[in-house]
């Protein structure tokens, strides 16, 4: 019995990591020309939200300029992927409107891009959001995403996907 519970963790393990691992041949998503002011304010969905800062106990920690993380959300898959800047990750996500909550455990790619834990940049402790309700509001082209326990993420539009 230890046996096949062993082999089905190691099958399930390459599955999963075969998954992520696909997505990993760009680090960065596309980039275009965020909207025009007075645009009306992007929609949540369709768009590849670039990460400007991540504000925690009322301190903002801004994303270097040598990392690209961001992030995207499926309304029609109930998910939301994206990059930290070293690895990808997902998760399932109720997406309506002005909310976004995320539904199960968030799954990520494990680079260890960094030589210790204390050489990552400061905002990857809170980014990606792993748990709970985010509220979520939009103008022309950004989107401040902000959690129960009041850390808050800013982000910009790049591109509409296709």
């Amino acid at each position: 019995m230890k046996r096949i519970s062993r082999t089905y963790a190691i099958v399930a393990t390459a599955l999963l990591t075969a998954v992520l691992a696909s997505g990993c041949a760009t680090a960065s998503a596309p980039r275009s020309a965020p909207s025009e002011p007075g645009s009306s304010p992007a929609p949540l969905v369709g768009v590849v939200w670039k990460l400007d800062s991540v504000s925690v106990d009322g301190k903002t920690h801004s994303v270097p300029d040598d990392t690209d993380p961001w992030m995207e959300f499926d309304a029609a898959k109930g998910m939301i992927t994206g990059h930290d800047g070293c690895n990808h990750f997902e998760s399932d996500a109720v997406i309506g409107t002005g909310t976004v909550t995320l539904a199960g455990d968030l799954l990520s790619t494990a680079i260890g891009c960094y030589p210790s834990p204390d050489a990552a940049p400061e905002f990857t402790e809170s980014f990606p959001p792993r748990s709970g309700s985010l509220r979520a509001e939009t103008t022309a082209d950004t989107l401040t995403l902000t959690a129960a326990d009041g850390v808050s993420y800013l982000l910009h539009a790049e591109k509409p996907t296709a």
